[in-house]
Protein backbone atom coordinates (compact mmCIF):
# COMPACT_ATOMS: atom_id res chain seq x y z
CA UNK A 1 0.00 0.00 0.00
CA UNK A 2 2.83 2.44 0.89
CA UNK A 3 4.54 1.91 -2.44
CA UNK A 4 1.17 2.93 -4.24
CA UNK A 5 1.19 5.71 -2.35
CA UNK A 6 4.35 6.85 -2.47
CA UNK A 7 4.37 6.15 -6.83
CA UNK A 8 1.02 8.27 -6.84
CA UNK A 9 2.83 11.22 -4.81
CA UNK A 10 5.52 11.02 -7.27
CA UNK A 11 3.06 10.72 -10.27
CA UNK A 12 1.29 13.98 -9.24
CA UNK A 13 4.28 16.17 -8.13
CA UNK A 14 5.85 15.56 -11.64
CA UNK A 15 1.92 16.61 -13.45
CA UNK A 16 2.13 19.74 -11.10
CA UNK A 17 5.76 20.46 -12.49
CA UNK A 18 4.58 19.44 -16.34
CA UNK A 19 1.67 22.15 -15.93
CA UNK A 20 4.08 24.52 -14.62
CA UNK A 21 5.86 24.25 -17.41
CA UNK A 22 2.87 24.37 -19.74
CA UNK A 23 2.04 27.88 -18.21
CA UNK A 24 5.09 29.17 -18.38
CA UNK A 25 5.72 28.59 -21.65
CA UNK A 26 2.29 29.82 -22.43
CA UNK A 27 2.86 33.24 -21.00
CA UNK A 28 5.90 33.35 -22.59
CA UNK A 29 4.66 32.94 -26.05
CA UNK A 30 2.05 35.24 -25.92
CA UNK A 31 4.33 37.92 -24.14
CA UNK A 32 6.46 37.63 -27.12
CA UNK A 33 3.63 37.60 -29.66
CA UNK A 34 2.34 40.96 -27.67
CA UNK A 35 6.16 42.45 -28.29
CA UNK A 36 6.17 41.27 -31.93
CA UNK A 37 2.77 43.33 -32.82
CA UNK A 38 4.39 46.66 -30.28
CA UNK A 39 7.65 46.31 -32.08
CA UNK A 40 5.15 46.43 -36.12
CA UNK A 41 3.21 49.78 -34.88
CA UNK A 42 6.32 51.31 -33.82
CA UNK A 43 8.50 50.66 -36.64
CA UNK A 44 5.36 51.48 -39.34
CA UNK A 45 4.56 54.67 -36.73
CA UNK A 46 8.15 55.47 -37.16
CA UNK A 47 7.67 55.20 -41.28
CA UNK A 48 4.50 57.33 -41.40
CA UNK A 49 6.28 60.29 -39.42
CA UNK A 50 9.31 59.85 -41.53
CA UNK A 51 7.44 60.19 -44.69
CA UNK A 52 5.37 63.15 -43.56
CA UNK A 53 8.67 64.66 -42.74
CA UNK A 54 9.75 64.19 -46.32
CA UNK A 55 6.32 65.58 -47.88
CA UNK A 56 6.70 68.86 -46.18
CA UNK A 57 10.32 69.20 -47.29
CA UNK A 58 8.83 68.65 -50.57
CA UNK A 59 6.13 71.25 -49.99
CA UNK A 60 8.63 73.79 -48.29
CA UNK A 61 11.10 73.16 -51.72
CA UNK A 62 8.14 73.76 -53.82
CA UNK A 63 7.97 77.61 -51.68
CA UNK A 64 10.70 78.50 -49.80
CA UNK A 65 7.88 80.95 -47.73
CA UNK A 66 5.69 78.01 -46.58
CA UNK A 67 4.74 78.04 -43.41
CA UNK A 68 1.61 76.46 -41.05
CA UNK A 69 0.41 72.74 -40.88
CA UNK A 70 -1.19 70.12 -42.71
CA UNK A 71 -1.92 66.18 -42.71
CA UNK A 72 -0.93 63.59 -44.82
CA UNK A 73 -3.12 60.37 -45.11
CA UNK A 74 -0.89 57.32 -46.23
CA UNK A 75 -3.05 54.21 -46.52
CA UNK A 76 -5.36 54.22 -43.65
CA UNK A 77 -3.04 55.93 -41.47
CA UNK A 78 -2.50 59.87 -41.39
CA UNK A 79 0.43 62.70 -39.57
CA UNK A 80 0.24 66.14 -39.32
CA UNK A 81 3.16 68.52 -39.49
CA UNK A 82 3.89 72.20 -38.81
CA UNK A 83 6.13 74.34 -40.39
CA UNK A 84 7.93 77.28 -38.87
CA UNK A 85 10.89 79.60 -38.98
CA UNK A 86 11.64 82.27 -41.87
CA UNK A 87 14.54 82.44 -44.55
CA UNK A 88 16.71 79.35 -44.66
CA UNK A 89 15.85 78.35 -40.89
CA UNK A 90 12.22 76.27 -41.13
CA UNK A 91 11.60 73.82 -38.31
CA UNK A 92 9.18 71.10 -39.16
CA UNK A 93 7.45 69.16 -36.30
CA UNK A 94 5.78 65.93 -37.35
CA UNK A 95 3.75 63.94 -35.28
CA UNK A 96 1.72 59.80 -36.51
CA UNK A 97 -0.20 57.89 -34.38
CA UNK A 98 -0.90 54.15 -34.85
CA UNK A 99 -2.65 51.72 -32.76
CA UNK A 100 -1.48 54.02 -29.83
CA UNK A 101 1.50 54.11 -30.56
CA UNK A 102 3.06 58.05 -31.54
CA UNK A 103 6.12 59.63 -32.56
CA UNK A 104 7.18 63.15 -32.73
CA UNK A 105 9.77 64.21 -35.00
CA UNK A 106 11.42 67.30 -35.11
CA UNK A 107 13.50 68.39 -38.64
CA UNK A 108 15.53 71.29 -38.79
CA UNK A 109 17.06 72.81 -42.26
CA UNK A 110 20.04 75.59 -42.06
CA UNK A 111 19.64 76.04 -45.75
CA UNK A 112 16.86 75.55 -48.53
CA UNK A 113 18.64 75.58 -51.98
CA UNK A 114 19.31 73.06 -51.87
CA UNK A 115 17.77 72.18 -48.69
CA UNK A 116 20.24 71.00 -46.23
CA UNK A 117 19.16 69.17 -42.81
CA UNK A 118 20.68 69.97 -39.66
CA UNK A 119 18.58 67.77 -37.49
CA UNK A 120 16.20 65.08 -37.55
CA UNK A 121 15.37 63.90 -34.42
CA UNK A 122 12.58 61.71 -32.75
CA UNK A 123 11.50 63.37 -29.60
Amino acid sequence: MKKGFVTLLIVIVLGMIALGLAISFSFHSMQTANNSRNNKYTNLVKALVNSCAEVALYKIRADNNLTGSGDVKIGNNSCAYNISGSGSTKTINVTGSINNSTRRLIVTTSSLNPITISTWQEI
